[in-house]
């Protein structure tokens, strides 16, 4: 007669062996869904076109029409949110000016600070067509040129001074970036 810890120790090893050999099966189709969400958030902030968009580094893409390159996508992260992190994709073209900000993650209060998401608000495509030398990157309230939501200046400023951010590192890495794009058509 088996005792009831022998049997428990059975059944468990019996069930991490489904679980891993589970795993192991749905491991490449789980890589691919991936991959084939975060395409189509980046081709989200660039909007409808027909570029090409390949990947530089970890965070950082550019894009291409008709093998000429049209710009640059990366993420930029802030931890001012009211609820703390807000991660956001940021496009911009060559000449520095923003194609398109898209929040894809966030915690911030549904309602009231989530108005940075697309699905729920349009707020975030006040940065379209914005650069840093164009704008006063502060909100409205602060003599700036962005408006802040009702109830979420928190929120609202995060996202403005994340992106004034981005935009700054964007300029401070364009021509490595740039250079990156020519060495990754050398090895391709």
């Amino acid at each position: 007669m088996k005792s009831p810890i022998t049997t428990l120790v059975l059944l468990a090893a019996v069930c991490g062996l489904l679980i891993s050999t589970l795993h192991a099966l749905t491991k490449g189709t789980i890589v691919e869904n991936q991959q084939q969400y975060a395409t189509r958030q980046l081709l989200a902030v660039l909007g409808k076109t027909s570029e090409n968009i390949m990947q530089l580094d970890d965070g950082l893409y550019f894009s291409e029409l008709d093998g000429e390159l049209t710009g640059f996508i990366f993420g930029q992260s802030t931890k001012q949110g009211y609820n703390g992190n807000i991660s956001a994709w940021i496009a911009i073209d060559l000449s520095q000016e923003i194609r398109g900000v898209r929040v894809y993650e966030h915690q911030e209060t549904p309602g009231i600070g989530d108005k940075i998401d697309t699905q729920v608000s349009a707020w975030i495509r006040n940065f379209d067509g914005t650069s840093l030398a164009g704008n006063n990157w502060s909100l409205a309230k602060d003599g700036g040129d962005f408006d802040h939501f009702t109830g979420a200046t928190i929120t609202s400023r995060a996202m403005v001074l994340s992106v004034r951010t981005g935009l700054l590192t964007a300029l401070n890495n364009s021509t490595k970036w740039i250079k990156s794009v020519d060495s990754y058509h050398e090895q391709h």
